[in-house]
């Protein structure tokens, strides 16, 4: 039976581990999926902390150190194993979010925001906002939702309309724009994984990324302009 540590020797060892949960959850974040949020992990970490200095038990010899860390990993490993199988709806959104995010900020990286005329920001938001919508809709292509209770046929008809669209503008990309997309969208890697399978830094990435969102923007409101010319 473990010997069980008094609440003030459990609250120094607590208040003295925190470090070590956010570096597990730093080191595990690089390898994870793009839907996995570092808060989540420190989250499942600090609970897995908890539960580790309630189970600890001096008297084996362990230090407390190498204690932790493996039941602080293995809740973080856990908590991204339930979310997976639980929500994959969630989780393709999730992807399309983090993409967004890393979206806006190559966009302002590649701005003097301080420096830029009131016309070209309105120009920039526009632009970001449109490309920011297709990597929305592209979350929900990879999640292939069905019918949502309720919808109507004709919403139904347009969104496989525009997912069909969507696929076909994919097909078209240049070879490196659309494994970028694939990687993300298809596989769930990040966008830092995505262009490391293709020998690529972040910030290429990144940019080909954005450009590749760009690219299917201008390519969807080709489509649409033909569509309606054909009407």
């Amino acid at each position: 039976m473990a010997a069980a540590l008094s609440e003030s020797e459990r609250n120094a060892l607590l208040h003295k581990h925190l470090g070590l949960v956010q570096k597990i959850a730093r080191t595990l974040l690089h390898d994870q999926p793009a839907w996995v949020r570092f808060d989540d992990l420190l989250g499942a970490g600090q609970e897995g902390l908890v539960d580790a200095s309630r189970r600890y038990d001096p008297e084996r010899g362990a230090s407390f150190s190498t204690y932790a860390y493996y039941r602080v990993r293995g809740a973080m490993l856990d908590h991204v194993r339930d979310v997976t199988s639980r929500d994959p709806i969630a989780r393709t959104r999730a992807i399309a979010q983090a993409a967004v995010d890393d979206l806006i900020e190559t966009r302002a990286g590649d701005h003097d925001l301080a420096a830029i005329t009131p016309q070209a920001a309105a120009t920039l938001l526009a632009s970001t906002l449109h490309e920011a919508a297709t990597a929305f809709a592209l979350g929900e292509l990879a999640a292939e939702t069905g019918p949502v209770a309720g919808e109507d046929p004709e919403t139904v008809a347009t969104r496989r309309e525009t997912s069909a669209r969507l696929v076909d503008a994919i097909d078209a990309l240049p070879e490196r724009e659309r494994d970028i997309l694939r990687g993300v969208y298809v596989e769930g890697l990040t966008i830092e994984q995505s262009g490391a399978s293709q020998g690529l830094t972040k910030g290429w990435a990144s940019r080909l990324h954005a450009r590749a969102l760009a690219m299917l923007r201008e390519a969807l409101a080709g489509m649409e302009a033909h569509l309606g010319v054909e009407g």
